[in-house]
């Protein structure tokens, strides 16, 4: 767990701005999520109580505003996430370019160039999550559980013990289950880049294999990449 720790302090450290301000949009969003429930539910009891019912209009209009900000603010997340995510992941690229440029004909003999590619470029892309949301939305995630608690312990003590007990249910299972993921999201991630290779060649070499009538050949060699993906 610390090396990943690591790679996202290497690679977000000079992000420190964007992710400040990602930071408070997403706790901003949070704010939103959480109050939004609350002003729609005394709406709702005001509007079925059969007493007064002054100041539901200024109740609907603050729950109309809140869900109008809510969307403001994930128009916001999803400019700084993609932003950090795309800085941080374009300085790793280059991080994993520079090595492979500088290996031996052995090693470039041994792979195809679109296997490469996709190890730089692809499996990069895929992180470009865990860059730019990652640290946020766990945190975000936690303060949003403990306001939800805390607004069940308000109303009902047992509503928010089970929703407690719930959610660490579910943090210690997805904890267990990482050790599963990995293994099998490592052997994904290989298998395309065998299949992207296999592609690559072929694309390559179209005009060569229609002329020694190859096609059917290659057609039964694809079905062993496909069928390891």
């Amino acid at each position: 767990m610390n090396r990943y720790w690591q790679l996202l302090a290497r690679y977000l450290r000079p992000q420190w701005p964007r992710m400040v301000l990602l930071a408070l949009v997403l706790g901003g969003t949070i704010a939103v999520q959480v109050c939004t429930p609350l002003v729609a539910g005394r709406f709702i009891d005001r509007a079925t109580s059969g007493g007064a019912r002054r100041g539901l209009g200024t109740l609907a209009l603050v729950t109309m505003g809140l869900a109008l900000v809510a969307q403001g603010m994930a128009v916001a997340e999803t400019y700084f996430a993609e932003h950090v995510s795309w800085s941080a992941t374009n300085a790793l690229r280059a991080d994993l370019l520079a090595p492979v440029l500088g290996l031996d004909l052995r090693f470039h003999s041994a792979r195809t160039p679109g296997e490469l590619i996709q190890r730089v470029d692809g499996d990069v892309a895929a992180l470009a999550n865990f860059f730019s949301q990652f640290v946020v939305r766990v945190l975000g995630s936690l303060l949003l559980i403990v306001g939800i608690v805390a607004l069940l312990l308000r109303d009902d003590w047992r509503l928010g013990l089970a929703m407690l007990a719930l959610a660490l249910i579910g943090a210690l299972a997805l904890y267990r289950l990482q050790g599963f993921a990995v293994p099998i999201m490592k052997s994904h991630r290989q298998s395309f880049a065998m299949l992207s290779g296999f592609w690559e060649e072929r694309l390559l070499g179209t005009e060569d294999l229609r002329g020694i009538g190859a096609l059917p050949f290659t057609m039964r060699r694809h079905a062993a990449p496909l069928g390891a993906h």
